[in-house]
């Protein structure tokens, strides 16, 4: 093996291909796998958008803005074949790999290994690599923006750094604009100009102020219902002690062993997952992606031996990949990683039983009719190529978490007795706010099936 690796795999275009064919066999593995609750709301609103039907959510500048409208300029392609957004997940992990490989000057064949490692993470279950989620994609911006002080260091490239900042926080996350300040050391911009430097912090300090008060109603609210200490956050440390004693592993040897500069870059990436409060799944993605980066820059890798390296990332393969991955078919692995990963023991039956509502769904309802969601289950709408009805929320998660509306029951019902939709649909609803008593004088229900239940408007 070390024989292979000096002779081979120490090239980084050989190394680069070999990683990005493991990558892209991984990734395929689950191109076909269900949709989840947060994709499903992602790729409905690009759907709705592809309709020309406007609608009302919580995705706009600074809270993961270009998804959905990325979704909408692929729907001609993704219509009927939902799972393809996955391609743009390949792509982004694709540029992580080529990004972490020419970023390292010199590669030893300890590194290789660990290259082989972070590839298996990122195609893992611990960070549900099968969803749509915006840190898959805002870590290539932060990562190019980090490389290119290490190729130029002048003002050209502090400007076109301070670009890929802007552009990951006003598109992706705000929480990206915090990276800018250990940039500002790595790249050591105020050894160039001075001007730039104060001209970049105004420029990222204002947008991200326009940013919040744009959405500061709303990111309060949501705020409230995430905890620091919350028991989806604990269950999944709990479940996970591997990945969390791994990721733990690299930051620990980072903050020991590397420069003042990326000890920064470490913290900022830390600071940037507690703030968030959900610490599971793809929030750790950046935060892995990040340290395993220091790590290589640090050279502290090559200090652990050959075999340390290489018995880690045979461990990650047969137990992880091999036996959550590799033998499932895409369907069960999604399973796998909800029951196991997420303790989510229901999944399997979900599944089930929203194949017979989508499929009640499109057999009943035509879909020129326009549908009111009462509840968050966006899935079967999207599913079903049902088109909500327009001007307003159509998942009540959005509407309760994140609309600084006061009466947010009397808003739907106002709403509906105003705009008459053929028909509610009730599914997943929130905070336990049944089908109003008050409509059901103009809403019969004529049909249920789990936990969906569908009303028709009564011709009165």
């Amino acid at each position: 093996m070390e024989y292979f690796i000096e002779n081979f795999l120490l090239e980084k275009f050989n190394l680069t291909i070999v990683l990005l064919l493991l990558n892209l066999i991984l990734q395929l593995k689950v191109f076909k796998a269900p949709l989840d609750h947060d994709t499903s709301n992602h790729l409905y609103l690009g759907f709705l958008r592809y309709c020309k039907i406007p609608c009302l959510s919580s995705y706009q500048l600074g809270v993961k803005y270009i998804i959905p409208r990325l979704y909408q300029l692929m729907m001609p392609w993704l219509k009927n074949n939902f799972h393809r957004f996955r391609l743009i997940n390949i792509i982004s992990s694709s540029l992580v790999i080529i990004l972490l490989v020419f970023a390292n000057s010199a590669i030893s064949s300890s590194e290789v290994l660990f290259y082989f490692i972070t590839v298996l993470v990122i195609n893992s279950l611990w960070v549900n690599y099968m969803k749509s989620a915006s840190e898959f994609h805002e870590i290539v911006f932060i990562l190019l923006a980090i490389l290119l002080s290490s190729y130029f260091g002048n003002s050209l490239a502090w400007i076109i750094q301070l670009l890929l900042i802007l552009v990951s926080g006003a598109f992706f996350k705000i929480t990206s604009l915090t990276f800018l300040l250990p940039i500002i050391f790595i790249s050591k911009i105020y050894n160039y100009n001075i001007v730039l430097l104060a001209v970049g912090i105004i420029i990222v300090f204002a947008l991200g102020v326009f940013i919040y008060k744009q959405k500061n109603q709303g990111i309060k609210i949501y705020s409230k219902t995430r905890r620091i200490f919350s028991r989806k956050g604990i269950r999944y440390f709990i479940l996970n002690p591997f990945f969390i004693l791994l990721v733990l592993f690299l930051i620990y040897n980072n903050i020991v062993n590397s420069s003042w500069e990326l000890i920064i870059l470490q913290a900022t990436a830390l600071l940037i997952f507690i703030i968030q409060r959900n610490y599971v799944g793809s929030f750790l993605y950046p935060v892995f992606i990040i340290s395993a980066y220091i790590g290589l820059q640090s050279f502290w890798i090559d200090n652990f031996p050959f075999e340390f390296w290489f018995i880690l990332a045979t461990f990650i393969f047969i137990f992880h990949t091999f036996f959550n991955i590799l033998i499932l078919s895409p369907k069960k692995i999604n399973i796998r990683m909800r029951k196991w990963f997420m303790y989510n023991f229901g999944w399997a039956e979900y599944l089930k039983e929203r194949e017979k509502q989508v499929e009640w769904l499109k057999n009943s309802i035509n879909k020129d009719t326009t549908v009111y969601l009462w509840g968050s289950h966006v899935a079967l709408l999207l599913l079903a190529g049902l088109k909500h009805a327009p001007g307003t929320y159509y998942n009540h998660n959005h509407l309760f978490y994140w609309s600084s509306i006061e009466n947010k029951v009397k808003y739907a019902i106002n709403y509906i007795k105003k705009q008459k939709p053929r028909f509610i649909i009730e599914s997943m609803i929130m905070e336990d706010n049944v089908f109003p008593p008050e409509l059901k004088d103009r809403y019969k229900r004529i049909k249920e099936i789990g936990n969906m239940k569908v009303y028709q408007l009564i011709n009165l």
